[in-house]
C-alpha cells in the first residue's frame, strides 16, 4: 500500500493515503524530501546529504536536525515510510511513490502505453518552481532538470510520431502542443501541428500557427 505519494514532476508535493498534503515548511527539509525522492531505491549517507545541504561532509548534526524536522512532518505515517539506520536515510519504496521513478520505469518499457503514461506523469519540468536558496543544492537539481527535460522532449515526440501512424489526429496535436510547451524551438513539430490542423479542418489555425512560429523563429 503506497503510504506517501511524492511529485517532483512540476509543482512539489507530498500527499499522504488519505490525500492530505504533507506541511513540509523549512527549505533544508524539503530539499531533503527532492533528493531522498529522487534517490529512491538507493542508500544516500549522511555524509553525501550533508556535503550537499550544508557544503560539509562532516555536518552529521545539522542533517541529523533535518531528517528530525523530516521525521516530524511524517508523524501520522507509518515509520516504515522513512528509514534511518544513524548511517543512512532512505524513503521506503515499498510504501512511498515517486514520480519521477514511475516515469524512469515506464520509458524503459517501449510500448505505446507505457509511452503514455509517462507522458501523463510528466506534467511539467524537474521543480519547476522550486528553489532551496542552496547554491549547491539547487544547481544539483539544474542538472538534472535538464536531464528529465531531454527524456520528455523524447517521450513527447516518440509519442507524437505514434499518433501519427495510428491516424489519431486530435490526441497527436495535443502532444504536439505539450511537446512545443518543452521545446518550442522545434520547427519541424510546429509543421506537424499545421499538417494536423488542415487535416482536421481549421486552415485558420495553421496559418495562425505558422505565423507564430515565423515570429518565434525570427526572434531566435
Amino acid at each position: 500500500m503506497v503510504l506517501l505519494s511524492i511529485r517532483l514532476l512540476g509543482d512539489l508535493s507530498a500527499v499522504d493515503y488519505r490525500g492530505n498534503a504533507l506541511s513540509i515548511g523549512n527549505r533544508h527539509t524539503q530539499a531533503l524530501v527532492v533528493y531522498l525522492g529522487l534517490k529512491i531505491g538507493n542508500k544516500p549517507s549522511i555524509r553525501e546529504i550533508g556535503e550537499l545541504l550544508f557544503g560539509d561532509p562532516t555536518a552529521a548534526v545539522q542533517v541529523r536536525d533535518v531528517i528530525r524536522d523530516l521525521h516530524y512532518a511524517l508523524r501520522f505515517l507509518s515509520p516504515d515510510v522513512l528509514v534511518d539506520d544513524g548511517v543512512t536515510v532512505r524513503f521506503n519504496r515499498e510504501v512511498v511513490d515517486v514520480d519521477v521513478q514511475r516515469f524512469n520505469d515506464l520509458i524503459a518499457a517501449p510500448s505505446l502505453n507505457s509511452i503514455r503514461k509517462a507522458a501523463d506523469i510528466y506534467r511539467g519540468d524537474l521543480l519547476s518552481n522550486f528553489s532551496s536558496g542552496i547554491e549547491a543544492f539547487d544547481a544539483w537539481i539544474a542538472d538534472r532538470r535538464l536531464t528529465f527535460r531531454r527524456a520528455g522532449v523524447a517521450i513527447f515526440g516518440n509519442l507524437l510520431t505514434a499518433l501519427i501512424r495510428a491516424g489519431w489526429w486530435e490526441e497527436a496535436s495535443d502532444t504536439a502542443t505539450r511537446l512545443l510547451g518543452l521545446d518550442p524551438s522545434q520547427e519541424v513539430v510546429h509543421r506537424t501541428v499545421m499538417r494536423l490542423q488542415l487535416e482536421q479542418g481549421r486552415p485558420d489555425a495553421a496559418m495562425r500557427r505558422y505565423r507564430d512560429c515565423a515570429d518565434l523563429l525570427r526572434r531566435e
